[in-house]
């Protein structure tokens, strides 16, 4: 049911966007936060049968066991060449493992929502949630067609 990122491959077809420039960035040797993905084909089932949703979170606690966690959609619509859709979706975050099971129904019922049910072009990100000196957001062209980089950065006061 999880898919680890080591495991990723590019021809993957069930975990869109946002988790493939994820393991991009990973290999291309950037400090990305581990993270496994639940792929589309598995998330009708988690809302449907609790003992699916009890399943997964008994793998997450086997074998991706974090003190802290992010709870992040990936969808067809996102991180596309054409358009950014950077904090449009929901994301749960700084979550304790028994936050866990609420955070994913909450994702994949906001999801459901915006996509009138069709949950295929829809995945899930579970990451390790890290304290970061500073987060930010690139946008490889400006909103008004110019041709700039613009990025957006926040430096956290720890």
């Amino acid at each position: 049911m999880l898919l680890f990122s080591k495991d990723i491959k590019w021809s993957e077809k069930n975990i869109w966007n946002k988790a493939l420039n994820l393991k991009i960035l990973s290999s291309a040797g950037f400090l990305v936060p581990e993270f496994v993905c639940l792929e589309s084909i598995f998330l009708a089932p988690l809302l449907e049968n609790e003992k699916t949703l009890e399943e997964l979170l008994g793998e997450i606690n086997t074998w991706f066991n974090k003190e802290r966690y992010i709870v992040r959609s990936s969808a067809l619509v996102e991180d596309l060449d054409d358009s950014s859709m950077a904090w449009q979706f929901c994301s749960e975050i700084d979550l304790r493992p028994e936050e866990l099971e609420t955070a994913i129904k909450k994702v994949i019922k906001v999801w459901k929502e915006k996509l009138n049910g069709d949950l295929t072009k829809f995945s899930i990100i579970i990451q390790e949630y890290i304290v970061a000196d500073m987060s930010w957001v690139t946008f490889t062209r400006n909103p008004m067609w110019w041709r700039e980089m613009t990025i957006e950065y926040f430096k956290w006061e720890n």
